[in-house]
């Protein structure tokens, strides 16, 4: 009756089309058909792979569902943003809102991911028409379609299969398809500022990316703020100009750890993009764009600047089998079968001490097993899951005679699987628990987790100081090992104690400025519990002057991750003197700073400056694109802060 009634008979209903694969960091331009409900892609992915699929589309919005290989739906929405549970071919379902609705929906899917950052961009093609889309003998009436000797009518041949010059291309030979927007590798479009400038939104995680847009004129001056203001978002912002490509960014220039980008210069007429995302944290914020000159006020410039240090467990990464272990650097693995395995490496050196365990993640019922495997394929150690080891496989402070790659095989036992971790440190410990400063002659009261775990204190200290530290055990039983690190990541110092007595190091000198750490352990991985710290200074080496003053135009936290350069983008003017810092927070780290112009061509440089930080000064030749690009020497890594200041 309700057909009966309508003034049009809508197109009868299809079944999604045939599949397709969906790729990724590729924007693909699609359509439902007129009565095409939905249409499906594949996707192939591994377990841990932090996925994000957006579909965008000028009406209204589609529904996607993701489905493993089972067709269980395990994620649904207008998008999809979640670690792959498994291994294996994924598929991903664009449906339409609504049944009722039956015309044409154009749309664009994008598979990205969130734990990496996208490849460097590569020509965009833009579908211009051109003799690959001019009429040829497939459209058009032509030579091909001629009688020859092969068409020759016959007995068998009738009028009913002569050719005819009245071909319709179809859509799919229509070469028009909707460039891709240059944002869409940079986040979600949110929208246009409006006319008062200041926009609101939510970062749901530390890996959203949010798009807001503006117009700007050549040669006018622009300021944009965020701020967090909700939940523990630091929030960081970016600036792309009309073509896509960054122009500036930062995290922390503002007030309170805020993002700020001021007095950027606009070097041309268009649409400019700012992106915010969390450095850490999630949570509303706000952003704001001003225009026009804002007045800045500077700071006085020291040598060095107050670190921000990262606290809490080091957050172990998906890694496969054979991956190496890197020293105190935990990752992830899965057993999905009982009588499955997997199989780490790493190297060791005559007369090396390690420690290794693999344990359940949260919420995982496993019970890992862990062999010790030396370079002569022997079994050297084996270990259970173990209650005295927080149901860790542990395998404690071993010391080797023979060098070579030795391997570790996780297993589990009582037929269990699902989701551990794995790490491996050289000394008695295996992975660490980040706890901040301790600041001087203040004890602080903690407590070491568990066996196999390593507290790490921070303390900054001036070339020349003169300190010493002390460690009691509170709890019945532990027995603490105490341990001081240069910047550099050698030990300067170190002493075990029995328990219940306390040790000190005492008379130790820092040779360079810079981020000292105290590393709390059970001797030999065999103990764990409560313990009070305080270290002093024995003498103080005479605080740094300052030296002049300078106004901060980037700077950024980050963790610098092994053999990867990392990229700090800001706005420069011809003649304008900058001063460049990095100081690492992370014991281990080396890093090295390098000055970029736009076209990549190195400005200046810098190692150890500063102890192992570096810090230079340079004039910059024009206005423009500049980029710090921060690594760590010989494939150190840790967290930083990256400064870039504009020298009065």
């Amino acid at each position: 009756m309700l057909a009966a009634c309508a003034s049009e008979p809508a197109p009868p209903a299809t079944p999604p089309a045939e599949t397709r694969i969906l790729e990724a960091w590729t924007a693909i331009d699609d359509a439902l058909q007129p009565g095409e409900n939905g249409r499906r892609w594949l996707l192939s992915g591994s377990a841990g792979d932090a996925i994000l699929i957006q579909v965008t589309n000028l009406s209204s919005p589609l529904v996607i569902s993701l489905m493993n290989a089972n067709d269980e739906v395990i994620a649904s929405g207008e998008i999809v943003q979640l670690p792959l549970p498994d291994n294996g071919t994924y598929s991903l379902l664009i449906e339409r809102p609504s049944l009722g609705e039956t015309g044409k929906i154009a749309y664009t899917v994008r598979l990205g991911y969130t734990d990496r950052p996208s490849p460097t961009p590569t020509a965009t093609p833009t579908f211009t028409p051109s003799n690959t889309f001019t009429a040829t003998a497939t459209h058009t009436a032509s030579s091909t379609f001629t009688a020859t000797a092969t068409f020759t009518p016959t007995a068998t041949f009738t009028a009913t299969h002569t050719l005819t010059p009245t071909f319709t291309p179809s859509e799919t030979h229509t070469p028009t398809v909707t460039p891709t927007p240059v944002y869409a590798d940079l986040g979600a479009y949110m929208g246009a500022f409006d006319g008062s400038g200041h926009v609101t939104g939510d970062l749901i995680s530390s890996f959203d990316r949010e798009i807001w847009s503006f117009n700007g004129d050549a040669g006018s001056t622009i300021t944009l703020a965020a701020s967090g203001e909700s939940g523990d978002l630091d929030p960081a912002v970016a600036l792309y100009d009309p073509s896509g490509r960054i122009m500036a960014m930062d995290d922390d220039a503002g007030e309170g750890d805020n993002a700020l980008l001021m007095n950027i210069r606009l070097a041309e007429d268009g649409i400019y993009y700012a992106q915010i995302f969390g450095d850490t944290g999630a949570g509303s914020y706000a952003l704001t764009l001003t225009f026009g000159e804002q007045a800045q006020t500077a700071a006085t410039l020291m040598p060095t600047v107050t670190p921000t240090f990262i606290t809490g467990m080091v957050t172990p990464q998906p890694a496969s089998s054979g991956q190496p272990l890197v020293d105190h650097v935990p990752v992830l693995g899965r057993i999905e079968q009982p009588d499955d395995f997997q199989r780490y490496v790493f190297e060791a050196r005559p007369g090396d001490v390690f420690t290794i365990a693999a344990g359940p993640t949260a919420g995982s019922r496993i019970l890992p097993h862990v062999q010790l495997v030396n370079p002569a394929g022997e079994v050297v150690f084996e270990q259970a899951a173990r209650g005295d080891a927080g149901g860790d496989a542990l395998i404690p402070a071993v010391g080797v005679i023979e060098g070579g790659v030795y391997s570790v095989f996780v297993t589990t036992d009582a037929n269990s699987t699902g989701d551990y971790f794995i790490a491996m440190g050289y000394g008695d410990s295996h992975t660490d628990a980040l706890r901040g400063e301790i600041f001087e002659n203040t004890p602080v009261d903690a407590v070491l987790e568990k066996r196999g775990l390593r507290d790490v204190w921070y303390m900054p200290l001036n070339a020349g100081d003169v300190i010493r530290a002390e460690v009691v055990s509170l709890s019945g039983g532990f027995a603490p090992a105490l341990a001081i690190i240069a910047p550099n990541g050698a030990v300067i110092a170190e002493t075990s104690a029995n328990q219940g007595v306390p040790v000190t190091l005492g008379d130790i000198t820092s040779l360079t400025t810079g981020i000292y750490a105290i590393h709390i352990t059970g001797e030999n991985a065999g103990s764990y519990g409560a313990y009070r710290l305080i270290w002093t200074h024995t003498s103080a080496a005479p605080e740094p002057t300052a030296r002049g003053a300078a106004i901060t135009i980037l700077e950024a936290a980050d963790t610098i991750t092994a053999n990867t350069y990392h990229h700090y983008a800001f706005q420069g003017t011809a003649g304008e003197m900058i001063r460049v810092e990095v100081i690492a927070f992370a014991p281990g780290l080396d890093p090295v700073a390098t000055l970029l112009d736009s076209a990549g061509n190195v400005l200046a440089n810098a190692d150890d400056t500063n102890g192992l930080n570096p810090v230079f000064e340079a004039v910059l030749p024009a206005d423009g694109t500049y980029f710090v690009q921060v690594n760590g020497y010989n494939g150190t890594e840790g967290a930083a802060r990256v400064t870039v200041e504009r020298v009065e």
